[in-house]
């Protein structure tokens, strides 16, 4: 492993045992996903046991969704060179009407098998629909879906505290020689600080609040060894 990186020009650095807040990007985004998967299971009341094909659906939407640390492109834009295709989109745990085969079924059986939608195929354009009554995955294209009964649904309200890898606050910050901002980050839980990168913090309250009540230092660079501002003389 070290000797690919190596060959591809990628520096491996590893974490203090224990720390996790060290890892804070990768922690963030699993804090996200996390949150995902638990609004849309909560909001639909959706079995536990599908955690797992949630949580793939949560990335599958993340990766199509636009982001400010992406220069508001998508993931998948940013990998792909193309925009991702969004029509296919269909609201979570929604009535699928799988159509049965007519070598699968007789002349006076129901044409369709009712379903819940929980996943996108990812090798196929297809969906990936949950059978309540045999508890197992099937997968099907031609599908009618009927959206309005979870849009309808009173889900089950629980109020659960998650503030692990959550930025309490930003106390400083500082300009690299080549332009690139860190800020000195203090998270909650956490004695401990960090210097993160500005990208790390993109969407975190805890910049805007410090850009806010910082304004003259919101867009200071190095130009070569010297502080400046844009549109300072050189």
């Amino acid at each position: 492993m070290k000797e690919c990186l190596a060959a591809n020009g990628i520096r491996h650095e590893t974490t203090v045992a224990y720390t996790p807040e060290q890892n804070g990007v990768a922690e963030r985004y699993n804090r996200t996903l996390l949150e995902c998967v638990r609004v849309i299971m909560t909001s639909a009341d959706i079995p536990q046991e599908l955690w797992a094909e949630i949580a793939a659906t949560a990335a599958y939407l993340r990766n199509r969704l636009p982001s400010k640390a992406n220069k508001n492109k998508t993931p998948y834009e940013s990998y792909h060179s193309e925009k991702p295709h969004i029509d296919h989109l269909r609201v979570i745990w929604a009535d699928a009407y799988a159509h049965i085969p007519k070598h699968q079924r007789s002349k006076l059986a129901p044409r369709a098998r009712k379903l819940k939608h929980i996943k996108y195929h990812e090798d196929k354009k297809a969906y990936k629909l949950w059978d309540p009554e045999d508890r197992e995955i099937r997968v099907s294209r031609d599908v009618t879906f009927d959206e309005s009964v979870v849009f309808n649904h009173i889900p089950a309200i629980t109020n659960d505290d998650y503030d692990e890898y959550l930025v309490d606050s930003i106390l400083d910050e500082r300009v690299n020689i080549d332009g690139s901002k860190e800020y000195l980050v203090k998270w909650t839980g956490y004695e401990e600080t960090t210097w993160e990168p500005r990208e790390h913090l993109i969407d975190c309250e805890a910049l805007d609040q410090w850009e806010k009540q910082h304004p003259e230092s919101a867009e200071v660079y190095f130009y070569g060894n010297i502080r400046q501002r844009p549109g300072d003389v050189q």
